[in-house]
């Protein structure tokens, strides 16, 4: 990889981070629940997880939506800096798929999200790798 190549990927991650830390937190305003029911959830773990789980199937989508936004912007980015090397959305997208699998693992997520969660990052990817690839044809 030459210098270019390794700015690209930095700068896909790093703009797919920023787009993250902006939208992340306006999801969880829309969803936010009352002062002494988040006073109650805070003080218990097992409280925390099942509240989260429990969110409401728009949280859970909207999240997701987050993270394949994130995604695609973040390879559009890389994409830019570096046209012709079709390596660079690969190693971005293997970046947030290792972000997407953490967040499936570590957070009380419904079962279902995972499960869509993931192919969905994958499909994704495969669909921007393809379409790269058409348009440097």
């Amino acid at each position: 990889m030459k210098g270019r190549s390794i700015a690209a990927v930095f700068a896909g991650i790093a703009v797919g981070a920023i787009i993250g830390f902006i939208l992340a937190p306006m999801v969880g305003k829309m969803y936010t629940p009352d002062a002494h029911v988040l006073k109650t959830i805070m003080e218990d773990r097992k409280v925390f997880a099942e509240f989260f789980k429990n969110q409401p199937v728009g949280f859970h989508l909207l999240n997701i939506g987050v993270g394949l936004l994130r995604l695609i912007v973040a390879m559009l980015v890389g994409s830019l800096i570096e046209k012709k090397d079709l390596m660079i959305p690969i190693i971005i997208a293997a970046f947030w798929l290792l972000m997407s699998l953490l967040d499936v693992l570590a957070w009380p997520n419904p079962i279902w999200y995972g499960f869509v969660y993931i192919p969905a990052v994958i499909g994704i990817t495969v669909v921007f790798v393809f379409w790269r690839k058409k348009a440097l044809a």
